[in-house]
This record gives structure tokens, C-alpha cells and sequence, in this order.
């Protein structure tokens, strides 16, 4: 099991980085999880439903992404780049 400095990770919030063919922006990092919140930084695309299921407006795509590997052993293999923004264990630093 990883284990991860939330400080050093709320220093994310902020950063871009790419994740499968978009780009996103980091706006939250969850402890349970642990899980990193994006934002794609796509124009408007997706219609959000307000309180009452009723389109309300246009949006960004968000994503909840999980930090670490099924097993909790290792940083999530799509997200890598993180290593390089923070020091943050790689798959081949255990």
C-alpha cells in the first residue's frame, strides 16, 4: 500500500494533465478513495441536470479518477504523470 501526503497531493489542485484523449484541469483531491476530481477543459459540453433532474445548463466534463491501483499497491498506472509533477512513488519504486 502506498502511502499518500495529502498536503503534497492538495498541491495538485490546479495542475493540467492529460487523461485518455482529454486534458483536465485537477480541482479536488478526495482522502476516500483516494480519488483525484477533473475538469476538462473542453469547451462547454455536457448538460447538467439541476436539483430536480431538469437540464439546467451546459458544463464541463468532470471525472472522479481513483489515485492508486485496484490492489492499493501502486499509483494508478493511467496517471503516471503525476510522479513527475510531485514526488509521488512510481510502479517500479517498490
Amino acid at each position: 500500500m502506498i502511502n499518500l501526503d495529502f498536503v503534497e497531493l492538495n498541491k495538485l489542485i490546479g495542475e493540467r494533465i492529460r487523461y485518455g484523449d482529454r486534458i483536465y484541469t485537477i480541482i479536488d483531491i478526495l482522502d476516500e478513495g483516494p480519488a483525484l476530481i477533473l475538469q476538462s477543459t473542453a469547451e462547454y459540453t455536457v448538460i447538467q441536470e439541476n436539483q430536480h433532474g431538469n437540464p439546467s445548463r451546459r458544463g464541463r466534463h468532470t471525472a472522479t479518477i481513483p489515485l492508486l491501483s485496484a490492489d492499493g499497491r501502486e499509483l494508478n498506472p493511467h496517471l503516471q504523470q503525476l510522479a513527475s509533477i510531485i514526488h509521488l512513488p512510481t510502479n517500479s519504486e517498490h
